[in-house]
């Protein structure tokens, strides 16, 4: 049974669009390899009453994958089900946190019981954003960071926070909490 707000991939998908893709819920899962190609590709969840992130289940078998030019992760969410997700940008990736009706702090995170890769030419949170990556569950789990040598543009965000949190995290890349 799914819970509200969760997107399902049953078995091996992959996708290519044109523009942008959005995948905006609490909790992605599935089986299989999952891979997502688009110029654009934001995930997480945009709701600005309900921002509880969901626990990862322990991890499984298959790939997560995205590619894309831009890619952002949105709110709290969760990514499970899978043994390695892998979050690929050719240029920006951004955290980017939810302002709850009724709060004053812009929050965000990525919780997921599998193995963590963010590629990008840099990774840095949007304006007064704080944000949490989370690999937890099994002891051997990494979080990786990891740079395409491309040239990094300007950040233009102040006053972000960012907390990293795994059983081994790896920085071979660029982390901005400007």
């Amino acid at each position: 049974a799914l819970a509200t707000g969760t997107i399902e991939f049953d078995g091996d998908v992959n996708l290519s669009v044109g523009r942008s893709l959005v995948l905006d819920a609490a909790r992605t899962t599935g089986t299989g390899d999952v891979n997502l190609a688009a110029p654009y590709i934001a995930i997480g969840n945009t709701d600005t009453a309900y921002q509880q992130t969901p626990t990862p289940v322990s991890a499984d078998s298959g790939t997560f994958q995205v590619s894309g030019n831009f890619v952002e992760l949105l709110g709290h969410s969760t990514i499970d089900d899978f043994d390695a997700v892998k979050l690929n940008s050719d240029g920006d990736l951004r955290l980017r946190g939810v302002l709850l009706t009724g709060q004053q702090t812009i929050t965000g995170g990525l919780n997921t019981s599998a193995d963590l890769t963010l590629r990008a030419d840099q990774v840095y949170g949007s304006t007064l954003s704080d944000f949490t990556l989370a690999v937890q569950g099994d002891p051997d789990r990494v979080l990786r960071v990891e740079s395409t040598g491309g040239t990094r543009a300007t950040v233009l965000s102040a006053g972000s926070h960012l907390t990293l949190r795994a059983p081994t995290i790896e920085q071979a890349g660029v982390l901005r909490a400007p």
